[in-house]
């Protein structure tokens, strides 16, 4: 068993099957875990999550466990995904992953259900530091928070958490989750640098763009064309002392949104809480809404309550963002080009937190 990755406290391991399904794995972690910490001191390790090969398991094992009928098994603590080709069971800090070669794999899904047992939840959103202090974003995708981050690191005083998901917990602290930054085409302008040197390319979609890009996978081809987004890790784009790596003290809340008919941003202080820490549970709910039926089936067979679930993540939330000094709502014209949010909040930003 090999020790990959240690993820905010979370050790990732593979249990070591056949070569091919090890690199199947390994690519799937390096796409959504490198620029994690790979210094590997399982002193540091707080959970295990530990992967193994699907193919391997004992579903023999597994009669008379309740059925989701052509969709789930349980049956003593193991949930099995028939469409998915994956199985998990939590024991204490431990988790074991079943996954096949071949399935998709969502580690922040994964993740968090070690991550509730410690209180922290994810929130979908960018993240950043200033003199540190801990300024959330919580925001759908899209709406602009790599070109954020990308020109508010140019102030001197501020470091990145994150550009997509943010850890918090209940008692008002903000963490790192240096996940891979997923850039488009319309990214390039903002690292023109790195797509440079790396020759990055983007395709278009067609079957036959894909095929070639799977034949140079096969045969480790080496590949500069990209088909939809470049996943790269933060060190690779910003420099390593812009990366926070400590947590910090929530401070201040910009809840960003898009709005038709909008000529300008608009932004105001608001009270209400409530609004923030709904917004935040559900897009973050909306970001996995493809892995609900899992969800959904496992609550059934377990016979829990999906209220109780959803709770626990408004629980933590709340007492988060209850810490907060100030939240502002900040509404964006829906067409505005993502360079131009960036300028526009970034001044929003950093002016309410001059020194």
């Amino acid at each position: 068993m090999q020790l990959k990755y240690i993820v905010n406290g979370i050790g990732i391991y593979i249990d070591n099957s056949n070569e091919r399904w090890n690199a199947s794995i390994e690519k799937k972690l390096q796409i959504q875990l490198d620029g994690f910490q790979t210094d590997l001191d399982e002193s540091k390790v707080l959970q295990k999550l530990v992967f193994k090969n699907y193919a391997l398991l004992d579903t023999e094992s597994l009669k008379g466990g309740c059925v989701a009928p052509e969709c789930s098994i349980y049956k003593e603590g193991i949930f099995v995904d028939l469409n998915l080709k994956t199985a998990f069971k939590i024991e204490k800090d431990n988790m074991l992953f079943w996954v096949h070669e071949d399935s998709w794999l969502s580690l922040p899904f994964i993740l968090q259900f070690l991550f509730k047992q410690r209180k922290l939840i994810f929130v979908h959103g960018a993240g950043i530091t200033i003199e540190n202090k801990g300024i959330l974003l919580p925001a759908f995708a899209g709406i602009g928070k790599t070109p954020f981050i990308s020109e508010a690191v140019k102030d001197d005083r501020v470091k990145i958490l994150g550009d997509d998901l943010i850890l918090l917990d209940d008692k008002g602290y903000l963490y790192p989750y240096k996940r891979p930054f997923c850039l488009q085409l319309y990214h390039k302008p903002l690292f023109p640098t790195y797509f440079k040197n790396n020759k990055v390319k983007y395709k278009n979609p067609t079957l036959w763009n894909k095929g070639i890009r799977k034949v140079k996978i096969i045969f480790n081809i080496p590949n500069h064309n990209v088909i939809g987004h470049k996943t790269v890790a933060p060190h690779l784009i910003f420099d390593k002392s812009k990366l926070a790596e400590e947590k910090v003290s929530i401070d201040k809340i910009y809840l960003l949104r898009r709005y038709k008919d909008l000529d300008s941003i608009q932004y105001a202080k608001t009270e209400d809480i409530d609004e923030v820490i709904n917004f935040c549970v559900n897009v973050l709910f909306h970001e996995w809404a493809c892995l609900a039926e899992m969800t959904f089936s496992l609550l059934s067979q377990k016979g829990e309550s999906i209220s109780v679930y959803y709770e626990l993540f408004e629980k933590i939330t709340r007492k988060c963002i209850a810490k907060s000094k100030e939240i502002y709502l900040v509404d964006i014209p829906e067409n505005m080009k993502a360079d131009e949010v960036a300028g526009e909040l970034t001044k929003i930003v950093l002016s309410k937190n001059m020194s």
